[in-house]
């Protein structure tokens, strides 16, 4: 049986890779982590947990991450991620969102000498993260319905933001750090999103470093990049600087590049077996999703492929 730890920032690729991870039997999943990136972190928690029910995998934790990268103090979805994978990250197909919840990740204090929590200064625009860009980078481009800001040039309007408020070590981080100590390398941490959370449980017990097997979904060796300047890759970008410490941290760490993934096809007859099983759960209710966890795809027939969207 192989176990592992599953970082995720659940838009339509990331709920691919959870149907089909779904088909082994063979496979542990100790818990996913949901994290910022296609879309906020608390839309990624919803999402992947609505996944997995679908899936009849509700008996897996759900876990909370990091809810920005570790340069910026609050995020907000890109607009290419929303055109690709919907505003709600599954295309518009998913669970309908909690009126309470936001699709922008702000901290509680951010806010100005007025008491308004809508105004920025010119100075803190650098420390929102928009798709990996600061908020005053030209490639900044966030997703039309995700927030509203009102922005200010006037460097008197200052943000006061204590640095004590920033993100603490998220439960999903603390997840990693335990999972990680009890099984070494007999658990393979799986990060198909930014790499923020795999660096804070680094930066918060430097033992684990060195038991850590890592295979992350990122990066680009040998072809353009996916973002709006077409040089970096997605993931990456979100928190480049992550990034550069969890590749010299020590860690085994296996790379799945823009170049691997853009070559892995999907054979119709797995597509086939995910629509009937989602037609059984559409006719029979609760029913359906034990017919979709029991779904299992052998299939190699390559001469009938689509292309997961990545």
């Amino acid at each position: 049986m192989t176990r592992l730890i599953l970082d995720v920032d659940t838009g339509i690729d990331d709920a691919l890779a959870l149907a089909y991870l779904a088909t082994f039997d063979t496979v542990d999943v100790l818990g996913v982590i949901g994290t910022y990136g296609n879309v906020s972190v608390d839309t990624a928690v919803r999402n992947t947990s609505y996944v997995l029910e679908r899936l009849g995998f509700r008996h897996i934790p759900v876990i909370r991450g990091s809810s920005h990268p570790s340069w910026a103090r609050c995020f907000i979805p890109d607009a290419g991620c929303a055109q690709f994978h919907g505003t709600d990250g599954l295309g518009g197909f998913g669970p309908a969102r909690d009126s309470s919840s936001s699709n922008t990740a702000f901290p509680d204090n951010f806010s100005d000498n007025s008491g308004s929590d809508t105004v920025f200064s010119r100075d803190y625009r650098s420390l929102i993260s928009v798709g990996g860009y600061a908020l005053d980078d030209v490639h900044a481009n966030p997703a039309v319905d995700s927030f509203e800001l009102s922005l200010t040039t006037d460097s008197a309007s200052s943000i006061h933001a204590d640095d004590s408020s920033a993100d603490s070590v998220s439960e999903g981080v603390r997840f990693i750090i335990d999972q990680v100590r009890a099984y070494g390398f007999d658990v393979t941490v799986v990060a198909t999103g930014p790499l923020t959370d795999i660096d804070a449980a680094i930066a918060a017990a430097p033992d684990i470093a060195s038991k850590l097997k890592l295979v992350m979904m990122g990066g680009t060796l040998t072809q353009e990049g996916n973002c709006w300047d077409l040089t970096a890759e997605t993931n990456i970008i979100q928190d480049p600087e992550a990034a550069d410490r969890v590749f010299h941290s020590g860690a085994d760490i296996t790379m799945v590049g823009l170049d691997v993934t853009h070559q892995c096809l999907m054979g119709s007859d797995a597509t086939c077996t995910w629509r009937e099983a989602a037609n059984a759960d559409t006719l029979g209710g609760s029913a359906g999703n034990s017919n979709a966890a029991s779904a299992r795809t052998t299939s190699s027939d390559s001469s009938r492929c689509a292309r997961i969207p990545r």
